[in-house]
């Protein structure tokens, strides 16, 4: 019994960040979720992996914290530019809507919660992460 605890610590202590994504899209593909739910998903947090990476060694888990997710949202709100690095559309000024920031926010928290979980963190990391919402902001009108 200590033999598998052991081995789920030294798991825990090494999953990267990259892996722990690719771990929660196949559970989210096993929980029978849609292609473009799963792609949404892979997208935002691929997006912010490589944020936290930024040209280094990818970030472990045990070491991830809600001040990397707080700062990840701050740049999105503060981003001057739209699709960038976009298959179909030019890049054009104007920030991100708030809708999308919060479709962000929504796949840090559901990662988060899938890690607690799992057993990767003791909490949701995440849980308190709430960006200021615009006063056009009406969040009846955005789809579920």
């Amino acid at each position: 019994m200590v033999r598998k605890t052991n081995s789920k610590q030294r798991e825990i202590m090494e999953l990267t960040l990259p892996q722990a994504i690719d771990y929660y899209l196949t559970a989210l593909t096993l929980e029978g979720k849609s292609p473009e739910t799963i792609l949404r998903h892979r997208k935002k947090l691929t997006a912010f992996a490589t944020f936290l990476q930024n040209g280094g060694a990818p970030l472990k888990i045990c070491s991830l914290a809600v001040e990397d997710g707080r700062a990840f949202v701050k740049l999105l709100m503060e981003r001057t530019t739209k699709y960038d690095d976009h298959l179909h559309r030019e890049q054009v000024q104007g920030g991100l809507a708030p809708q999308t920031v919060h479709g962000f926010v929504r796949s840090l928290r559901a990662f988060a919660s899938w890690l607690e979980r799992e057993g990767y963190t003791q909490d949701n990391i995440f849980k308190a992460i709430k960006p200021q919402v615009s006063s056009s902001f009406d969040t009846a009108s955005v789809r579920r």
